[in-house]
């Protein structure tokens, strides 16, 4: 079974157009996903089955829900469960849109931020690779064999690109030739300049050991720069959330609050010509207007801090669930609480 499903998640993928299937490739391979044929091929049947299932709702789900009662006195389903089959299709349609949409964000975040993790543990042990093949050399072996030599299993990703250079170099191309399939497998900027420093060294026949040491420090040096510019920026992601989890809910709270009052206040003594007029908006009205927008503020300014801190927009997805529940907990304190206050004094 393992092998149909494998069979045509590759048959899938293959026919996608050349352009397209060698970016996917590139950018899979970069967030170390082996086999990404078939791992694509299986997210795009999801994704067929998701959107089938979403064109589907309002035709079948939707109007059982509604003769079942389970719909409760919502209108707007309600509405929906009771239209023609065009406007059903055109719902359907556009759900379908909507959740394919959720859905394809949701696996590029994933490989994105995989991608970068990736990138960022290579950038971490690179300095110390570097050094221990420094260290091969000066013990003598040639540069082949302590490149080969420094494959260590704490050395992750490179550990296995290292084991590919070396029987690529011993089979079919030159040792500096195999060194470029690094690249293909990992995109980090730091890898990519040492490697070129290290073909070069090998082309001139300098001192390759000296030269591998001077770039292991300098990739410290700027590694701990990177630390203290995190470090400074920290206050700026603080005051972000700060005013996200407590500004905003505090200013939506007085709205709403506001409008729940506003009736009372108007029930009092009549003013004559000064009294005010009726409030078309609702009181529930503000509140879910309140809630969307508690969802697309705390979006964007996790996005924000992904962007000061890690210096991705992806980044900041994993900061979103913290920043929401908090912001909305905040919310319905802030609400209970300003809504007994004025309570109280409405009474007094």
């Amino acid at each position: 079974m393992d092998l149909k499903k494998r069979y045509i998640s590759v048959n899938i993928i293959e026919s996608l157009p050349a352009m397209a299937d060698m970016c996917l490739n590139q950018e899979l391979n970069y967030a170390g996903i082996e086999r990404w044929q078939s791992w694509l091929g299986r997210r795009i049947l999801l994704l067929l089955g998701i959107f089938s299932v979403a064109l589907i709702f309002p035709f079948t789900a939707l109007p059982l829900l509604a003769q079942s009662g389970m719909l409760g006195t919502d209108q707007l389903l309600l509405d929906i469960a009771k239209l023609s089959l065009p406007f059903k299709f055109a719902g359907g349609l556009g759900l379908a849109v909507v959740v394919s949409g959720i859905y394809i964000s949701v696996l590029y975040f994933y490989v994105s931020i995989r991608k970068v993790n990736r990138n960022n543990a290579v950038d971490q042990i690179l300095p110390d690779f570097l050094l221990m093949i420094s260290a091969n050399i000066r013990a003598g072996m040639t540069p082949f064999q302590a490149f080969k030599a420094a494959a260590r299993p704490e050395f992750g990703p490179l550990e296995i690109e290292i084991k590919r250079v070396a029987t690529r170099s011993l089979s079919t191309d030159s040792f500096t030739g195999a060194l470029k399939l690094i690249e293909t497998s990992i995109d980090s900027r730091l890898l990519r300049m040492v490697t070129k420093f290290f073909e070069q060294g090998l082309k001139s026949g300098g001192r390759i050991a000296e030269l591998l040491e001077a770039s292991a420090s300098e990739i410290r040096d700027m590694q701990e720069l990177k630390r203290e510019l995190v470090i400074s920026t920290k206050t700026y992601m603080i005051f972000l959330a700060f005013i996200v989890v407590l500004g905003l809910p505090m200013m939506l709270s007085v709205s709403t609050q506001f409008l729940k009052s506003f009736p009372k206040m108007d029930s009092g003594p009549s003013l004559g010509i000064l009294s005010a007029p009726a409030l078309a908006i609702s009181p529930e009205f503000v509140a879910n207007v309140g809630y969307l927008c508690i969802l697309l503020t705390t979006f964007s300014v996790s996005l924000v801090i992904g962007i000061i801190g890690e210096g991705k927009f992806f980044y900041g997805v994993r900061y979103y669930p913290i920043l929401l529940a908090a912001t909305l907990i905040s919310y319905a304190v802030i609400q209970s609480l300003l809504g007994s206050f004025l309570g109280g004094m409405m009474v007094g």
